[in-house]
């Protein structure tokens, strides 16, 4: 079982990272 902080910082990298994809997608 996941504690809430794990959750949490997952959540916030697949943000991050979403945001990355999002900026590469724009540049090309």
């Amino acid at each position: 079982m996941c504690t809430y902080g794990e959750n949490a910082v997952k959540e916030f990298f697949k943000k991050q990272e979403l945001e990355r994809n999002i900026k590469a997608a724009r540049k090309s």
